[in-house]
């Protein structure tokens, strides 16, 4: 039977993204630091040595992880930007669409194991956080958008992105850490931090001066 170099093609495709859904279940469970090679294989049910014809080393696997979950985030980014509405409705939206993806919590957990540990070089690591700085440049420019409109503090556009990102990406965790799923009220507890205060002393974020 000839080679069909089309079917080959989606064949590899479909078997390295099942090494890196394997991975990505064990880096969860066991830490990126712990996990072996032999660890991902038998979660994805291959040989050791398959894998390797896919992924040179657990460094490798780990970067085209991190990097494949960041390509997605733009993507997010990307259609929030283009989302009608004010910019409180469309970080509204970014909250509840980034929570409703399957991958959310183990993405952004490996996400921070990787940039803390030294499993990825240093050139690696610096190549993420540059991706996490322009992802943030995105919630600045929303950000500035809203204090224009008026819905949104005039306090550092920097420091309140800063804010909301952590609060909503560690709202993410909240499953690994035992704390359930977070119920949609808590959309509107992480926006009211960025909204402003005009009957309390100052107009930045609850109340502190601008």
């Amino acid at each position: 039977m000839p080679r069909n170099p089309e079917r080959d093609r989606w064949h590899r495709e479909e078997k390295r993204q099942r090494i890196v859904d394997a991975a990505r279940e064990i880096f969860t469970l066991r830490g990126v630091t712990a996990t072996k090679m032999s660890d991902i294989a038998a979660a994805a049910g291959l040989s050791h040595g398959n894998v390797y014809n896919y992924f040179g080393s657990k460094e490798e696997l780990l970067h085209t992880m991190v990097l494949q979950g960041q390509d997605v985030y733009s993507g997010l980014l990307s259609r929030m930007q283009n989302q009608p509405g004010s910019a409180l409705e469309k970080l509204e939206w970014l909250i509840e669409q980034f929570l409703l993806s399957s991958n959310a919590s183990t993405t952004y957990w490996i996400v921070l194991q990787a940039q803390a540990t030294d499993v990825l070089s240093t050139e690696a690591r610096n190549e993420i956080t540059a991706i996490v700085h322009a992802n943030r440049e995105v919630i600045i420019a929303i950000i500035e958008e809203g204090q224009r409109e008026g819905s949104i503090a005039q306090w550092d556009s920097t420091e309140l992105a800063t804010v909301f990102l952590t609060a909503y990406h560690n709202m993410a965790l909240w499953p690994i850490r035992g704390f359930g799923q977070p119920q949609p009220s808590v959309t509107g507890l992480i926006l009211k931090l960025l909204r402003p205060y005009p009957n309390q002393e100052g107009n930045g974020p609850l109340g502190r001066p601008g």
